[in-house]
């Protein structure tokens, strides 16, 4: 699905249909015909866990960790990430009114991910660039 501004449309009804409009026609042009000018929603892909299973591999995580501790001379770390995408921002478009409109968007967007780790022992912080996995 594709949004557009009513700038852009005036754009391509002159350059496409030879058209010159305003915008104000344009806008009342699209109210007609029962659409209105608002943002689209995400969703969440179908192959995305749900709230119990995420909860459950964290839940398995813990445990993982829990047994390592006991294992003795273990170094405690405070980790996180920072990612940086080209995933778009959902802007405002003319979209027809009534229910909820999506915009699929591209699992081939570009981002870098930075890692830290901070040694809760001796303050000391360690970060990392993500490799990408090709």
């Amino acid at each position: 699905m594709r949004t557009m501004s009513v700038p852009l449309i005036v754009y391509d009804a002159e350059v496409k249909l030879s058209l010159s409009v305003s915008g104000d026609t344009v806008t009342r042009a699209l109210n007609a015909m029962g659409y209105t000018y608002k943002r689209p929603s995400k969703t969440i892909p179908a192959r995305a866990p749900n709230k119990k299973e995420k909860a459950a591999r964290v839940q398995a995580m813990i445990e993982e960790v829990r047994a390592i501790l006991f294992k003795g001379d273990t170094e405690i770390y405070a980790l996180d990430e920072s990612h940086f995408s080209t995933e778009p921002y959902l802007v405002r478009g003319w979209l027809k009114k009534g229910g909820h409109h999506k915009i699929e968007t591209s699992y081939k967007r570009e981002s870098l991910t930075f890692f830290g780790a901070l040694n809760l022992v001796t303050w000391k912080f360690y970060w990392k660039e993500a490799c990408v996995a090709l």
